[in-house]
């Protein structure tokens, strides 16, 4: 039995409304089947369920999925509070949020009468979640070949935990008393010890760094948006004060004429918007060249269509300028700095082919994974320049690029047109300015939309972080501003995820040094009392255990991109044997997942084997099928059915939201699926959710 109650406060406009459950969803079985209408709060229920059970930090849940689940808990327009109570034969769940303005809630389990407290991570452990909306279904299935990924990373990280621990013994037994070896420990110790305060600095700064850098973002795109949508709404509004009252449309007296107006119209389009690029990334680079821009910014390139020729400063300005990003470009070059980061990237991705090695640089004292990083954090302190040279080198092409598209148009189409305007009347001139107009009104219109939802997203990111002003920004990240000015919004944005990257590797590292700190401490502690080592005699045993296990280590290494090859579903070729062999296996194994399905024949196979290469399904009596041929609702059934054919032991969490493309007889498979996974006790619970127009249902698959 499912009870749940909750409570809704959301502030939708200037009003706050309050939303509380339908009485028909307050209490249900364990295995139910929902259809209701829009609005009716089905996935507001699903999602409810998965946040008791913390999928929104479960990544085995969509991310879509997951985003709207934590959405229930850390939006800022609504407060939550709910009681969910769900029994499974001798098994009760308890979860309960009390308080609208907290984001704790608690969570119980209670079989026997003895009561525990959850975490997310023994949920974990206990329960598998299955929430899922089955869009594309078909091409969906080699995700199954996901948890097989997941497997193989578990075994992976068994195996490198195991070597980890087999030479830490190994180390021991070398250590077991040992004075010069204590000794050495103690140097170790202080190492350590200056390392984590390094990597303890090193977070410190960069999370400054990451705060400084937000700052700067934030407040760039909203004034940059800010500006855009200013600039688009005035030349809307001037060209509606341009456009004059009449009926659209346009006699066309000499076809001829329209077609080539036409295509001028299109390449001019073409270089108005290369043109608004190469502005933006010239006011970048050039922002002390006020009185060369303001030239190039007067330019207006679809006037050239009223007499068919370009602003005469147009094309000497071109050459202008990128006679300026040459020079800059090779100043950037020639600087040292500069020259040491184009060293670092190319040495970076040529060892970057290497990292599944476990390689040590004897001359350095250090692995291939460890130099590697260090190169990267080299690089990342001077890698702004290089991504200036980078634009530099996308604003010459788009400048060449407005170069091509104006001769094509000075050469082929203006002769052309120039030629033939003669023969248009004065009134079908108007009509086609006209009707210019009301085009780049309606152009504006959507493009003032998109800015405005940009717009409205950085204003309340630049808000949240108390809107610093410019000048607060700027004193705070110093020189490295000049720098930043000259990216565009994406890298910037990549620039904030490689620090957040960053944080995140030193954090673990961190946590890796207190780790072992504390281990050597231990170690230094326990080393002169103790005897000869209980393992010593199995050290020679030990040292071939580990070769096994880096051997195994390197096979799953293998494994995982031979499943990177299956997802791409583009068969390699010249296939090893063993690659073979695995694909084999891989693609019997997912047909087990599916077994016995209902095909859009009308007929029921066991699935055998599912190959991804060939998109064919292959029954127990012999049959290909090809999955294209599937109908959606078939698909729908079988990945569905695939997903819930798990050999996980946990026990299993299934909610399904919109299978509406699902016939009867194709839903009865999978409702077939939860009662024997229910009645086996594999499944706490399984929802199957629906649009239906009218009033709602709950239809209850299997008592509870």
């Amino acid at each position: 039995m499912i009870e749940c109650d909750y409570e809704f406060e959301r502030f939708e406009g200037n009003k706050k409304k309050k939303y509380t459950p339908s009485k028909i969803i307050r209490k249900i079985e364990n295995l139910s089947y929902i259809k209701a209408p829009n609005s009716f709060g089905k996935s507001t229920f699903l999602n409810l369920i998965a946040l008791g059970f913390y999928a929104h930090q479960n990544t085995e849940v969509n991310e879509v999925l997951r985003s709207n689940i934590r959405d229930l808990l850390e939006s800022e327009n609504q407060k939550i509070k709910f009681d969910l109570r769900i029994t499974n034969k001798n098994k009760r769940i308890l979860i309960s949020k009390n308080e609208l303005d907290s984001k704790d809630f608690d969570i119980f389990e209670i079989i026997n009468d003895k009561k525990e407290r959850l975490t997310p991570v023994t949920i974990a452990k206990k329960f598998k979640i299955i929430y899922d909306i089955p869009r594309n279904p078909t091409t969906r299935l080699k995700q199954l070949a996901e948890e097989v990924r997941d497997e193989q990373n578990k075994y992976g990280n068994r195996i490198s935990r195991l070597r980890t621990r087999i030479l830490e013994i190994l180390e021991e037994i070398r250590e077991s008393k040992d004075p010069d070896y204590i000794n050495s420990l103690i140097e170790t110790k202080k190492e350590l010890e200056t390392d984590l305060k390094s990597c303890s600095g090193t977070i410190e700064k960069l999370k400054k760094e990451l705060t400084n850098l937000e700052d700067y973002f934030f407040w760039r795109m909203f004034t940059q948006y800010s500006e855009d949508y200013r600039k688009a709404e005035q030349k809307k509004e001037s060209l509606k004060s341009q456009t004059k009252s009449t009926e659209r449309r346009i006699f066309k007296e000499n076809r001829e004429f329209h077609t080539n107006y036409e295509l001028a119209k299109s390449e001019i389009k073409k270089i108005e918007e290369l043109y608004d690029s190469v502005t933006d990334n010239l006011k970048r680079f050039f922002p002390k060249q006020s009185t060369l821009l303001e030239v190039w910014e007067r330019i207006n390139v679809s006037k050239s269509l009223d007499e068919f020729e370009f602003n005469e400063n147009f094309y000497s300005l071109i050459i202008r300028f990128k006679n300026m990003l040459q020079d800059e470009k090779t100043k950037l070059k020639e600087d040292k700095s500069n020259q040491e980061a184009i060293i670092y990237q190319q040495l970076i991705q040529v060892l970057e082919n290497f990292t599944n090695l476990d390689l040590r640089i004897t001359l350095l004292n250090k692995s291939l994974r460890e130099f590697l990083e260090e190169l990267k954090s080299a690089f990342r302190e001077k890698s702004l320049n290089i991504q200036k040279i980078e634009n530099i080198d996308k604003t010459i092409e788009n400048l060449e690029r407005i170069e091509r598209h104006k001769k094509a148009l000075e050469t082929e189409l203006f002769p052309i047109l120039i030629k033939l305007k003669p023969h248009i009347s004065a009134s079908e001139k108007i009509l086609i300015k006209n009707a210019d107009n009301d085009d780049k009104i309606k152009e504006l219109e959507k493009e003032c939309s998109k800015i405005a939802e940009q717009l409205k997203y950085y204003k309340a990111q630049y808000e949240y972080k108390k809107s610093p002003s410019e000048k607060e920004i700027k004193q705070k990240i110093g020189k490295e501003v000049r720098l930043l000015d000259v990216l565009n919004e994406s890298q910037i944005s990549n620039k904030l995820k490689e620090v957040s990257d960053e944080i995140s590797t030193e954090k673990a590292n961190e946590k890796d040094y207190e780790r072992r700190l504390r281990n050597i401490t231990q170690q230094i502690r326990e080393l002169e009392s103790k005897e000869e080592h209980p393992y010593k005699r199995f050290e020679k045993r030990l040292n071939e255990i580990v070769e096994i296990v880096k051997r195994l280590d390197a096979k799953i290494e293998e494994f995982n991109q031979y499943l990177e090859d299956i997802k791409s579903e583009k068969e390699p070729k010249n296939m090893s044997a063993q690659q073979q062999k695995y694909n084999d296996v891989i693609f019997e194994y997912l047909g087990k997942r599916l077994g016995k399905i209902l095909i859009h024949t009308g007929e029921h196979i066991i699935v055998t084997r599912v190959d991804l290469f060939k998109g064919t399904l292959e029954s127990s009596k012999g049959g290909v099928f090809y999955l294209k041929q599937m109908g959606t609702g078939q698909s729908q059934a079988a990945y569905l059915l695939g997903l819930l054919s798990t050999e996980d032991d946990r026990q299993i969490i299934a909610m399904f939201d919109e299978v509406g493309m699902m016939d009867e007889k194709s839903l009865g498979q999978i409702t077939d699926k939860l009662k024997g996974l229910y009645n086996r006790n594999r499944l706490l619970l399984g929802l199957i959710v629906q649009k239906k127009d009218g009033d709602a249902e709950v239809i209850t698959l299997s008592n509870g």
